[in-house]
This record gives structure tokens, sequence and C-alpha cells, in this order.
């Protein structure tokens, strides 16, 4: 199964569904991508939606991932909708650290009231 991108506008925010087998590479270019589209489009929030990923994250993938965080939001509200499998809480740890505004959540009703309030 390939990774795959969906993009969708929201009136407030980007989602990003991310699809398919995970991939450090992929991954991390799908995150400064959304970025990118996010504020060409006037957007400073981002819905990433990791539901429809195949496949645990390494933890040392999460730490990486959690250091880029800063360097690719910069100032976006990014929140993260993963699974128990995923779970990025600790790279949402490091994102924090480094000054990025991120959050990850299993319910999305409780990312879309921290993201868009």
């Amino acid at each position: 199964m390939s990774f795959k991108v969906t993009t969708i506008e929201e009136e407030l925010y980007l989602e990003v569904i991310l699809e398919g087998k995970y991939s450090f590479e992929r991954f991390l270019e799908s995150g400064q991508t959304a970025a990118e589209e996010a504020r060409a489009r006037g957007k400073n929030k981002i819905l990433i939606d990791l539901t429809h990923l195949k496949g645990s994250i390494p933890e040392l993938d999460k730490a990486e991932l959690g250091s880029h965080s800063k360097t690719h939001f910069g100032d976006l509200k990014v929140a993260f909708l993963d699974t128990l499998e995923q779970n990025m809480r600790f790279a949402e740890n490091i994102s924090v650290n480094r000054g990025a505004n991120v959050h990850s959540f299993r319910d999305r009703a409780d990312a879309l009231e921290w993201l868009l309030h």
C-alpha cells in the first residue's frame, strides 16, 4: 500500500489526511508541504489526520519529527488526530518544548475544539 496525502481546505483550517504505509520521509515531507499550503491559502491552523496510516511510528522517528515541528510549522497551530498505535504524544512533547503550537488527540471533536479556539 502506497503513501497518500489528501488535502481538504475547510473555512477555518486546512485538513491533511495521511493514508497508507508509514514512511518517515513521506511523513516529514507531508508536514512541510501542509505548512506551505496552509500559508499559501491564508490558513493558520492545520488538522493532520493519521487515523488511516498503517503501522506504528517508531519512537526515534517521533523524536526526529518533533524536532522538525517548529521549523516546518512556525507559528501555525497544528492538531494531530492519531490512534493508540501511532500515539504522537512523544512527538508533541518535543514539538512543544521547541516552541511549536502542536497537540495530539484521539478524538476528532476534541482536536477541532482545541484547534479552533
